[in-house]
């Protein structure tokens, strides 16, 4: 079947944080640019009735879409079956829409690389282009190098990360981590692109969650921990904080959809935290996803710094680019790419998740010493969606010309 260059698919099998976002834009770019656009990706729907309304009418007649599928997986081995499933579901959505359209995609873009790498043995890249004839690119959200593994016949086998990048198929990849850039092109002979780390920047609006955190502060100093809560997002290590602080006039925002630990004795730990919550007379709970990026703007808006002290997270954050957007002061955890960034545009302070107390010192100093407004300003024009979607073009371009 012939392949039409102009017809690109993007595809992401998650409808959580950043997701939604960045089908959003991509998809209103590429149709912008007049490319013809597959869409396939969870909550389709909620994407497609934001294009309606921003993007011109005669646009959309360039737009299909179809829904993805996720598949979770926890064990090695579960994560290899994840990966081929996902690669074989992937290609039997492309070639049901290249079938009733009579024509190949150009290019298939993959929004979170990560899904379609778990195998990382197994998944090889003769084994990809045999589950997936299509040409492809994708976006590493959280790109993790391996440690050292014994050199035997196992981990030779089984155990060979970034085997897939031997893809004939593969054209580009695209990561948010500056600091990883090297490390793979060590590993990968592909074009590398280091994107932004954009995020949505629409107008906030006070709703009543941001009135009623006003109303509860009272002039207090608003500290929020803003987005999904779990442990591994500091929200155990926030409620300990609020615990020493009881006498400082600060009040501490959890909003976010809370991920209940699946362990019995985390779970019990957290509901044993949150009791009585009108025990808490320094904080503030709202444990349900916000509903839209206006009103996640509008919390962010309300506070007055941000936490973001999030355990084994060598990643990036585009938390990190609502604070700057926002103008807030953010908290992240020392020791990763986070906390060089907020080293090198000054947007912000670090502290050890291990340590409370210094967690505690880190949020005195964000609250008491402001950073100029330039920093702030530097860092959202660095990783602002423009520029964000200027570079994917390269990685589109390279591909499909």
């Amino acid at each position: 079947m012939k392949v039409d260059q102009n017809t690109i698919v993007i595809y992401d099998g998650n409808h959580h944080g950043h997701h939604p976002t960045y089908q959003k834009l991509i998809a209103k770019m590429l149709l912008e640019n007049g490319y013809r656009v597959w869409l396939i990706c969870s909550g389709v729907d909620e994407v497609v009735r934001w294009l309606q309304t921003n993007v011109n009418k005669d646009l959309l007649k360039r737009l299909v879409a179809r829904s993805a599928l996720a598949v979770p997986g926890k064990n090695y081995w579960e994560k290899q079956l994840w990966a081929v499933r996902t690669w074989r579901y992937a290609a039997r959505t492309v070639r049901r829409l290249e079938q009733a359209h009579s024509t190949q995609p150009g290019l298939v873009l993959f929004l979170k690389l990560d899904d379609f790498t778990k195998g990382k043995g197994i998944l090889n890249g003769s084994i990809i282009d045999y589950l997936f004839p299509y040409a492809w690119a994708g976006i590493y959200i959280h790109l993790r190098f391996p440690g050292k593994r014994k050199n035997n016949i196992v981990n030779r086998c089984f155990y060979q990360p970034f085997t897939f990048a031997k893809s004939k198929k593969l054209k580009a990849i695209g990561i948010l981590q500056e600091d990883a850039e090297k490390q793979l092109a060590g590993r990968v002979s592909k074009p590398i692109v280091v994107l932004p780390d954009f995020t949505d920047e629409t107008a906030p609006t006070a709703t009543e969650l941001t009135e009623r955190i006003k109303n509860t502060a009272n002039g207090k100093k608003i500290i929020g921990l803003i987005g999904g809560q779990d442990r591994r997002k500091g929200s155990f290590l926030f409620f300990d904080i609020a615990k020493r602080c009881a006498q400082k006039n600060w009040l501490f925002v959890f909003a976010g959809k809370m991920n209940y630990p699946k362990s019995d004795r985390e779970l019990a730990e957290l509901q044993a935290l949150i009791g009585d919550e009108t025990k808490w007379e320094n904080c503030f709970f709202h444990f349900e996803r916000i509903p839209n990026e206006s009103d996640f703007n509008a919390v962010i808006e309300t506070c007055d710094a941000l936490f973001a002290v999030y355990r084994n997270f060598p990643f990036s954050s585009n938390l990190m680019t609502k604070a700057s957007v926002f103008h807030k002061p953010i908290v992240v955890c020392s020791g990763g790419l986070m906390e060089t960034r907020v080293r090198q545009y000054g947007i912000g302070t670090s502290c050890s998740p291990e340590d409370p107390d210094d967690c505690i010192r880190a949020i005195e100093s964000a609250l008491s010493h402001p950073n100029p407004t330039e920093n702030y300003e530097h860092y959202a024009a660095k990783h602002s969606s423009t520029r964000f979607l200027n570079l994917l073009q390269t990685i589109i371009h390279s591909a499909v010309g």
